[in-house]
Order: C-alpha cells, then sequence, then structure tokens
C-alpha cells in the first residue's frame, strides 16, 4: 500500500480550498452535535481524489505530521479560521487518551449556535472570502492601474469581512470604488489636483462619475451603474449613521459587486480613461 499525502494529488492547496472542504464535509455528514474531526474531513478529501493504488492511513493527520510529511496544515488554519469568525469551537476532549497532546491536539470541533445557523446559508456564497485567499488575489495585483489607494482599501475590506465586521466591510468597498472612481478620472484628465478638488466639492462623486461616462455610450454607462449603484448606497448610509440591517450576506455581496465593478474598469480601463472623450 502506498501512503497517500496530500501533495501527491494536488500543489498549492490553499486556506481557502480547505474552507470549502469543511462546508462541504459538515453540510453532508453533521448534525447539530456531533463532533467535526478535521482529520476525517482530510481523508475524505484524499478519498475522493486518490490515484488508482493508492490508499490513506486513517489517524495520521495531526500536527505531529502535517508540516513535514502530509502537508495538510491548512486545513487545521482553516478551522481555526472558522473559529476566529464563531462558527466553529474547539470540541471538549472526553478521555485520557485524547489528552496526550499530540494525538489529537486541535483537530476536533463543534458548530457553535451561530455556526449552526450560518452553515445553513452558506451554498449562497460563490466562494468564502479568506484576506490571504483566493479571493483576495483576485483583488489585489491592481495598484499600477488604481493606484495604492485600491489596493490598501480592498484588502481593508476583506480584512472586515473576515473579523465579522460587516458594516465596516461594506463601508470599506465604496471607499474602494471611490479610489477607482478617482485613479481612472485622474488618467483621463491629466490635472490630479483638478479631479480631487471637483471631487470635494459638492455633489463631488457624481460630477467624477459623469467626467468618466458622461459621453460614453449606454451600454458602458448601463455596466457601470449596475455595479457601482449598490456600493454607493451601503458607503452613503452605513458611514453616515442610518439604521441599516447590514449582516453578512450585504457584506458578501457588497465584495462580490466590488469585485465585478473591478473586472468591468479593468476590461474597459482604456475606454473610461480616454482623453477624447471628456
Amino acid at each position: 500500500m502506498n501512503e497517500l499525502k496530500l501533495t501527491d494529488i494536488t500543489q498549492n492547496f490553499t486556506e481557502e480550498d480547505a474552507c470549502k472542504q469543511i462546508v462541504s464535509w459538515v453540510t453532508r455528514n453533521s448534525t447539530n452535535h456531533q463532533v467535526i474531526n478535521i482529520d476525517k474531513v482530510i481523508e475524505d478529501y484524499l478519498e475522493k481524489h486518490k490515484p488508482n493504488g493508492w490508499d490513506t492511513k486513517s489517524g495520521v493527520y495531526c500536527p505531529t505530521f502535517y508540516d513535514t510529511e502530509t502537508s495538510v496544515e491548512a486545513f487545521y488554519d482553516a478551522a481555526w479560521y472558522f473559529c476566529s469568525r464563531g462558527i466553529l469551537r474547539p470540541a471538549p476532549l472526553n478521555n485520557q487518551e485524547e489528552l496526550q497532546y499530540p494525538k489529537n491536539f486541535c483537530a476536533k470541533f463543534l458548530l457553535t449556535s451561530f455556526g449552526k445557523k450560518w452553515i445553513s446559508k452558506c451554498e449562497i456564497n460563490e466562494c468564502i472570502p479568506s484576506e490571504h485567499g483566493r479571493f483576495s488575489k483576485l483583488l489585489s495585483d491592481r495598484d499600477n492601474l488604481f493606484g495604492q489607494g485600491y489596493q490598501s482599501r480592498s484588502q481593508e475590506a476583506l480584512s472586515c469581512y473576515r473579523s465579522q465586521n460587516y458594516f465596516a466591510c461594506c463601508v470599506m468597498c465604496g471607499a474602494t470604488y471611490e479610489s477607482v472612481l478617482l485613479a481612472l478620472a485622474i488618467k483621463k484628465s491629466g490635472n490630479e489636483q483638478d479631479i480631487l478638488d471637483k471631487y470635494k466639492s459638492s455633489r463631488g462623486r457624481t460630477t467624477i462619475e459623469n467626467i468618466l461616462i458622461g459621453q460614453l455610450n449606454g451600454f458602458i454607462k448601463a455596466d457601470f451603474r449596475k455595479y457601482s449603484e449598490l456600493l454607493k448606497y451601503w458607503r452613503d448610509d452605513a458611514a453616515h449613521g442610518a439604521s441599516l440591517n447590514i449582516g453578512e450576506e450585504e457584506a458578501f455581496t457588497s465584495l462580490i459587486l466590488l469585485l465585478r465593478f473591478i473586472q468591468y474598469a479593468e476590461k474597459n480601463f482604456s475606454v473610461l480613461t480616454s482623453s477624447q472623450t471628456i
């Protein structure tokens, strides 16, 4: 029998990948009070993806081995990420054998009360935004187009989501949108101070938007507004103290809209910044 390791199946397995595997395992296997054993989640993944002639070895996936032998640290990182969000909590250890570190140390978890509600709705999410995961990469690496203001604000929005500060996440998504707006307008006009002065004036954001899309065709305008309107709504009302019920779903939607807007702005960068349409 060949002993199977995660690196035998896939390279560059991320914390976000592991988050999805944990969610999948829990929705298929866990009842409200059933222990979620990360070792079993790992074995489940390996069993489904193993090549012919390979097998898994039960019980070896614990902190003693994973760094150097099985490369499954992403699963443990993901479990503690869910703990930081209040979705999981460490399960109590019930016998003397389990107390002997490191046999099963930090491998068993339970859903919290919030986690039970969250897991029942998680299928609505396209992905699980993770500060250091794939979603972060999708938003990053565009400072050459949109500047450092965009880069710092977009990552701050993800950080707020991860720490469950959903109001702040929506505000930062709106702030990121405005950073992109300014970067595009400055590129288009070639006069940074003039754009900043217009932005600071009454109805400044609307003025900048008109500079960018006022002379463009209806299809470009429609796409621009499709992604920007809700971002602006949450940005304005949340930032100015309105009583809004902004939770995880709204924050997640805001991140998705931000990503769509960034992809739109990147795709249409030359059109939006052409000085011929000023």
